[in-house]
Parts: structure tokens; C-alpha cells; sequence
């Protein structure tokens, strides 16, 4: 893998439980997928992170077994490899970066 940088920033609502478990297991659920270290780029642009954003739900939804069943989170993740900026996201939580003073959405 080429030299990378990563960021998930979540976004909890109906409580921080949900964006809570995110941080501590969704970083490391996407980076201990073998194809995440054989190939950076298809893993966030392919089926791999929409498989892991799955993993996730379904392992923190067995881990409340319903204690929150009104909470949940947005998620965006964001991964630096070499010069290529390669973004995802679930929910309406959106990645924006910002060139010369000015902003603008990489996702819809």
C-alpha cells in the first residue's frame, strides 16, 4: 500500500452511542479487509466499504440488541492515498473540501 492518510468523522443522532462505536470499529473493520491492503482504491470505491459499512451496522445492532433502537449515525470516510483523495459515504452526511477559498462537495 502507498503512503495513505484516513479520516471517518460520524455523526450521531437520537444520542452518541451509535457514532461512539463507529469510531472505535469502523476505521478497523475497513482497514483489516485483505483487499483494503492489496488495493486502497477499489476498496473504498468498490463493494468492499459498502460491505464493511454493513459489518458494522449489523455487529453494533447485535452488540445493543434494540437498547437504541432510535439512535443511528452518518458516516463519511475519507482516504488519502499518494496524491488521489478518495471519498465514500452512508447517510446524508457529505465530504466537502476546499481549494482557494472556496468550498465544494466531492459527494451527493
Amino acid at each position: 500500500m502507498q503512503d495513505s492518510a484516513m479520516g471517518i468523522p460520524v455523526s450521531g443522532h437520537g444520542g452518541s452511542r451509535t457514532a461512539e462505536y463507529l469510531k472505535n470499529n469502523l476505521f478497523k473493520n475497513l482497514s483489516s479487509h485483505p483487499d483494503f491492503i492489496k488495493d486502497t482504491k477499489s476498496a473504498i470505491e468498490d463493494s468492499i466499504a459498502a460491505e464493511v459499512f454493513r459489518k458494522t451496522d449489523a455487529d453494533y445492532l447485535n452488540e445493543e440488541k434494540g437498547q437504541a433502537r432510535d439512535a443511528g449515525s452518518t458516516a463519511s470516510t475519507a482516504v488519502l492515498v499518494g496524491d488521489r483523495l478518495l471519498v465514500a459515504n452512508v447517510g446524508d452526511s457529505r465530504v466537502v473540501a476546499c481549494r482557494a477559498g472556496s468550498g465544494f462537495c466531492l459527494l451527493y
